[in-house]
This record gives C-alpha cells, structure tokens and sequence, in this order.
C-alpha cells in the first residue's frame, strides 16, 4: 500500500475515532431542558407560593421584556426560563436574576443541572427531576425576596468584586433574601422534608468541596493518614455533623453572594420547621461559627457575626 495512502487511512481512523470520544462525552451530557418541562418545573414551584407572591406568568426569552414604567405592584410577577445548552438566554448564564423594576425573574435552568453536578448530589439519574424542582423553588424564592424588598438587580451567582463582608451592603441584602426564601419554603413548600433535604445534600457537598478540593467527590484523608476510609476529614456516613470537630472551613470572598457552603448551612440554620430545626440546626450553627473568610485584603474574618 502506497505510504500516503496508508497515512491518509491510519488518520482518517484517528479522526473518527477522536469524534466518536467527543461524540460520546456530548452524548453523556446532561440533556437540556426543554421548553414544555420548563413551565412544568416553575409551575410546580410557583403554584404553592402563589397565597403569598399572587399572581404570575412563565415566559420564554423569546418573549418581549417588560418595562418598568408599565408595571404596578399589582403587576403578576413574570418568570422567563430558558436553557443556554440550548437555546440563547440573554443576559444569563448558568444563573437567576431578579429585577424588582420589572417585577421580573429571569433563570437559566442549566443552573440546576450545574448544582446538582457540580455538588454529586445524586446517587441515582432518576432523582435529577425532583432535584431540579427543589432546588429552583430555593432558588426562586431567594429571587422573590430581591423583589419583595425591592432590591436592585441581583443574580443568584452575584458578580466577581471581592469586599469585606463588614463593609459591604449586599452581602446582607443577599442575606435578607435568603431569610425570606426560608421563611417560604417553611410556610408553603409541598413537601418540606425534600426541599431542606436537598440544601443538606447542597450543603454536605459544599463542605466536601472546601475540605477536599484535590479529591472531590472523593474523600481525602485525616492528616497523617493516607487512607481516607481510615480517618477522613469529611464526616462519614448518613445523618452524621457536616463538619468534623477539630476542622476550619476557610472560603474566599468572591462577589455579593457568600461562598454557598455559608450560603447552604445558613439557610438551615434560619428555618422555623420543626424538622429542620430539629434535625440540622444545631449542625449548621457548628459550621458557619468555623467558617472564616478571606477578604481582599488577605486577612480571614469570622462569619459568626454577620451569620446570626
């Protein structure tokens, strides 16, 4: 066979079988949500907190966008939703962003697959559905605060300007929101166990995330050890503290949003539900006193104050 002939085979082979790994990669992504399963999923999550939000509306970005000077406090609230890993969501990636001059919620649904994924929350495919529901009722919940407070523009993920968080405002107008994300979730959500069961599997990740950041998911060993299933320094097993008691869990100061492993145990922290204060306050509140933050200046802070 002639040599290039047999170049020109022996590459087209390592061409095909290039695009059939990067076909096979795509092909194990999450798919996108699509339209119909859209409204499905906002619906499921606004109809409970409709005694308290009212009225509202589920739009596609294809939509035209409010504007403010034609919308009243009694204006129903419009969530727009839409996938990026399908079709264009301007303005938001990955994200929710609240716009209480509008009275208008927009999201990125890849935001939940991207928590989900991000965090190993699932043991098995077939709990993606569920999860996705509850992990955008948190999330719209927290959006609807922005707009009952009448915040201005925030996204879930805020932005990449680092303060102390002793100084800076949005950090407790963020705070705010979450409190009264809780607070609805603790009055109207369906099915309480689930959603406060979800934030512990957020927040349970988060840990692992910030103790274990050269092996998550994967544990990583007690110092001195080389077999984290001899002793590691993530808490091990079901129904166990979320952080073991001799560790510190340091985050970086990164935006208006705290860092979500702060973000996650407060929420519990906050609620009223029996169950969940039952079963995770007193975790929780062991977690954020041994968060510290490092600021923009290099210095660590204590969160115990500004997370009460």
């Amino acid at each position: 066979m002639p040599r290039s002939l047999k170049s020109l085979i022996v590459g087209a082979a390592a061409f095909i079988a290039w695009a059939v790994v990067i076909a096979g990669s795509a092909w194990a992504e999450t798919a996108a949500i699509s339209p119909a399963d859209a409204r499905r999923i906002v619906a499921a999550v606004m109809e409970p907190l409709r005694p308290a939000v009212g009225s509202y509306v589920i739009q596609s970005f294809d939509d035209l966008p409010r504007q403010a000077s034609e919308v009243a406090s009694k204006t129903p609230i419009a969530v727009v939703v839409g996938d990026s890993r399908s079709s264009p969501v301007p303005g938001v990636y990955s994200n929710c962003i609240a716009d209480s001059s509008t009275r208008t919620i927009r999201c990125d649904l890849r935001l939940l697959d991207d928590l989900i994924d991000d965090f190993h929350i699932l043991y098995s495919e077939d709990q993606r559905d569920a999860a996705r529901e509850h992990i955008l009722q948190l999330v719209i919940a927290h959006e609807l605060g922005h707009i009952f407070y009448r915040d201005r523009s925030a996204g879930y993920h805020g932005s990449d300007n680092g303060f102390s968080i002793f100084r800076y405002l949005h950090y407790k107008t963020e705070l705010r929101a979450d409190g009264f994300a809780v607070r609805l979730i603790d009055r109207y959500a369906k099915d309480r166990n689930s959603e406060f069961g979800t934030i512990v599997d957020l927040a349970n990740g988060a840990v692992k995330m910030s103790l274990c950041p050269d092996t998550f998911p994967a544990l990583c060993p007690c110092p001195g050890y080389t077999d984290p299933t001899l002793c590691s320094r993530v808490p091990i097993g079901p129904g166990g503290p979320l952080i073991g008691a001799n560790d510190r869990v340091s985050v970086t100061l990164t935006g208006t949003h705290p860092q979500y492993v702060v973000r996650f145990a407060r929420l519990l922290y906050l609620s009223r539900d029996p169950g969940a204060r039952g079963i995770y306050r007193n975790a929780a509140r062991e977690l954020l006193l041994r968060v510290v933050v490092r600021n923009e200046r290099g210095q660590l802070e204590s969160t115990a104050a500004l997370f009460r």
